[in-house]
């Protein structure tokens, strides 16, 4: 906002009071200056407000250049642009910060021209340096196109991102670089770096792979100098996929590497569990000296972090490397040779384009649409219910509208074979009956709901598979059996019931903050294996089931979750999450937690067997000390239950269950093998009465009560048995009948049957002052600031511990004389005083 003031003095009042014309002409150069003004603050772009709906417009070279001012806004690139008037163009975001672009930047299909960097000494480095998002955000770079690119830069380089540290929703779609180079010390590529989850473990990683979907790039990339640091992973493509997802895309350009390590006509590596499918490289791989070079891949991983190169090409004159077919160039030519490439929707072949190799196209064809009428009967291959009156063919696309669109029979569908489409689009309340168990109807573009409210309902034995090639979406619909098939993961954008099976196959299912219901008969089933798993997960978002569980007895539904009791729970609702849990200080749990709440909930003498999977780690060492935790709505803290690992079989069980509440599992915490609710002390006259309250203990032989005149060196005065193993709460009691005069510290250590031993808490009893000096310490309570004046002959050394025996302070108190103290910059709370005379006295102050 600009405010103008204007003061007139008598005069000019006067005159332009005289003189209105005077007055108009000064109030429109006023409301000039002002719409000026305006238009100059709206000029980093050419509209938009910078939302999903209103994005930020983008129309020349400078609009361009103030992305980097919002880097978590929403942009539209409306006109080409040329940057040649940036002669070294700084990235957005990277470029040697911390700085990452975490926003949506769509290119429209326009070009950005003449890119040019030279910045040899940053990492991160592109048209943006750094983009990706952690936990459930979302990042996509999209419809970009790289005309004529120079671009140099140290690690992590590359023409439009230099660096991509995202999860599945950090994604760059349809973009191409055409034409000029790309140099870097390592980590380059035509396109992009480096693609690699924000999750660091390779496993824990599986369900955070950022995306490169439906890219190319005609442009060579080049090992800076011999002399580089590192001088690993250059890739025509990517320079390395770690952890990441690399789908129907290619690579023409040539790669030169020489000493360089991780070479390959697509991408350097794809380790660490990354994954490339249906793509293809044509480049010249020129790598002297160099190792692990290959015409596709130049390293795939080993072992655990092994990566995975599916239904990819590359010419046969290079190096074979680590993963992809080689064909001719005749072959590659050929669209008969790429086996489950979709040369419908997104490939195509056509003379004198691309050289005759595969293209991306840039839109889908138009396919016709034939509508559902249902006149004759429910045969799906009879002509009659069809307009056109024609059977769908293979990749077409359908829609079956709401029942007041029917004719004649007004039947629904039936499908008795096997067929592939394109796109479904259901009317509200419309049916699709999938006969026969083996029977798969395959969606390879999008299954819709017409409507924003209500339902449609795909039902019988069969399956519908989505199986797309790029991410695909499930609306809120109602299945009898669905099937997840699709490598580029498939998300919910409604809840879903199933009333068969849910059959994870290949790729992931993001709830995106939906839900699913398995109803009375759903099942789950999810694959995990070495190095591939594909189940559903989502930060937000459950599946849910409520049956009646009497004497259950074991896995439930597919859910991971297995119960086994004498007892009957009646009428119970399960759910499971998979957002991460915070507990105590800074720990975690993993990515799964169950709630479970049945009508009967006590004494259910009950054992509960918790499943995980690789990808619901959250840290690396996680199962180290792996344990299951529980909390009810009423509970503030997770209460550890004593539990029992199996890594290799990756479960968790916890035996004598009384009670179900949320559960999830985590590395213990815990400061004992048992979980340890209270320890209190109290001085009654002449003694100390300790007491302790356990919720749970595992193979507990017995306590040794410590005590401490410093809290620091402490002496065992007493034992008490405990009770081994047990999920009920014990209470137990000691008396210190010959305290310490004034301040005491008591601890406990818990031994177990093997011999290992834990401590407790530390905590400080006062109970009597027995001193030849007077002291005096005023005032108190106290906010930090007081004064100590002692009697005597000499000095005393003061010091204070907080609760937890740790000294705070220590200085000299002179006798006669006052001490100042400050310890107003600790925490609020109780503290102990200790003066070291020819006795030994305390005092408890407070500090509010």
């Amino acid at each position: 906002y600009i405010v103008i003031f204007v003061s007139f003095n008598d005069e000019l009042s006067s005159m332009f009071h005289q003189n209105p014309e005077d007055m108009k002409k000064l109030y429109f150069t006023i409301v000039i200056l002002l719409i000026n003004t305006a238009t100059l603050l709206s000029a980093e772009f050419a509209g938009g407000t910078g939302t999903e709906t209103d994005p930020y417009l983008v129309e020349t070279a400078a609009h361009l250049n103030n992305v980097r001012l919002y880097p978590e806004a929403w942009f539209r690139q409306i006109e080409p642009i040329d940057l040649i008037g940036y002669a070294n163009w700084e990235p957005i975001g990277g470029n040697g910060t911390s700085v990452k672009f975490t926003g949506h930047y769509d290119g429209g299909g326009n070009t950005i021209s003449n890119l040019t960097i030279n910045r040899p000494d940053k990492p991160n480095v592109g048209l943006f340096g750094h983009i990706g998002m952690d936990d459930s955000g979302a990042t996509t770079i999209s419809n970009v196109k790289l005309v004529a690119v120079n671009v140099t830069g140290a690690r992590g380089t590359g023409s439009l991102v230099g660096r991509v540290t995202g999860n599945q929703n950090t994604r760059i779609e349809n973009c191409s670089v055409s034409g000029g180079s790309v140099t870097g010390d390592g980590a380059t590529g035509g396109m992009v770096g480096s693609n690699n989850s924000y999750r660091l473990n390779g496993a824990n990683a599986e369900s955070f792979r950022p995306v490169i979907y439906n890219c190319w790039t005609d442009v060579d990339v080049y090992l800076r100098s011999v002399d580089s640091p590192g001088k690993d992973k250059f890739g025509g493509l990517a320079g390395c996929n770690q952890k990441g997802l690399i789908s129907n895309s290619f690579a023409r350009g040539n790669v030169t590497a020489n000493n360089g390590t991780r070479v390959g006509g697509l991408a350097g590596c794809v380790e660490y569990r990354g994954i490339i499918i249906n793509c293809y490289a044509t480049g010249t791989i020129t790598a002297e000296g160099a190792t692990r070079t290959g015409g596709l891949l130049g390293y795939g991983g080993a072992g655990g972090q092994l990566g995975i190169a599916t239904d990819c090409y590359y010419i046969n004159t290079q190096p074979a490397g680590s993963g992809g077919t080689a064909l001719t160039e005749t072959q590659l030519k050929d669209d008969s040779n790429f086996a489950n490439w979709d040369f419908i929707n997104i490939w195509d072949i056509l003379v004198e384009q691309n050289d005759n190799y595969p293209f991306l196209r840039e839109t889908s064809p138009n396919h016709t649409e034939w509508k559902w009428l249902g006149a004759i009967n429910d045969s799906w291959t009879n002509s009659g219910n069809w307009n056109p009156s024609t059977v769908p063919s293979e990749g077409s696309t359908v829609f079956i509208p709401q029942s007041s669109e029917l004719t004649g029979a007004k039947a629904w569908p039936s499908v008795l074979a096997n067929i592939s489409l394109h796109k479904v689009t259901m009317g509200n309340g419309a049916q699709l009956i999938i006969t026969g168990t083996n029977v798969l109807v395959t969606i390879t573009g999008s299954l819709n709901y017409e409507l924003e409210t209500g339902s449609a309902e795909i039902k019988g034995d069969g399956s519908i598979v989505m199986a797309g090639n790029g991410m695909q979406e499930i609306p809120s619909m109602i299945f009898g059996n669905l099937t997840v098939n699709n490598l580029n993961n498939v998300r919910l954008s409604g809840d879903i019931l199933i009333k068969g099976t849910l059959k994870m196959q290949q790729g992931l299912l993001d709830l995106n903050g939906f839900d699913i219901d398995l109803d009375q008969t759903g099942i789950l089933d999810e694959r995990e294996e070495e190095n591939f798993s594909s189940r559903v997960f989502g930060l937000n978002g459950v599946i849910r089931l409520t049956r009646e569980f009497n004497n259950p007895s074991g896995e439930i539904a597919g859910l991971g979750l297995e119960i086994i009791s004498s007892s009957n729970l009646g009428q119970t609702t399960i759910e499971r999450g998979h957002s991460e849990l915070p507990g105590s200080s800074n720990s975690k749990s993993i990515l799964k937690w169950f709630d479970i709440s049945p009508v009967n909930n006590s004494e259910l003498e009950s054992t509960l067997v918790f499943h995980y999977s690789k990808g619901d780690l959250n840290f690396d060492d996680q199962v180290n000390g792996f344990s299951l935790f529980k909390k009810s709505a009423a509970d503030t803290e997770w209460t550890h239950v004593p539990s029992t690992l199996n890594a290799s079989e990756q479960f968790i069980t916890a035996g004598n269950v009384q009670s179900f509440s949320t559960w999830t599992a985590a590395n213990s915490s815990s400061p004992m093998p048992i979980v340890l609710l209270s320890f209190e002390g109290e001085a009654v006259e002449d003694a100390v009465e300790l007491s302790w309250t356990t919720a749970a203990e595992l193979n507990n032989d017995y306590f040794t009560i410590e005590r401490s005149r410093d809290g620091v060196n402490f002496t065992g005065i007493g034992t008490q048995q405990g009770a081994g193993t047990t999920s009920q709460l014990q209470y137990y009691s000691f008396t210190d009948k010959d305290p310490m005069a004034g301040v005491a510290y008591y601890r406990l250590k818990q031994t177990d049957f093997n011999g290992d031993y834990e401590y407790s808490k530390i905590i400080s009893v006062y109970s009597q002052t027995v001193v030849d000096e007077e002291i005096q310490l005023f005032p108190n309570p106290n906010n930090g600031h007081f004064k100590v004046i002692t009697s005597g002959e000499k000095p005393m050394k003061l010091r204070i511990y907080n609760m937890l025996g740790k000294m705070v302070y220590s200085t000299n108190a002179a006798p006669g004389h006052v001490t100042s103290v400050d310890i107003s910059g600790l925490q609020k709370g109780i503290y102990t005083v200790i003066f070291y005379g020819e006795e030994i006295s305390a005092r408890k102050i407070q500090v509010y």
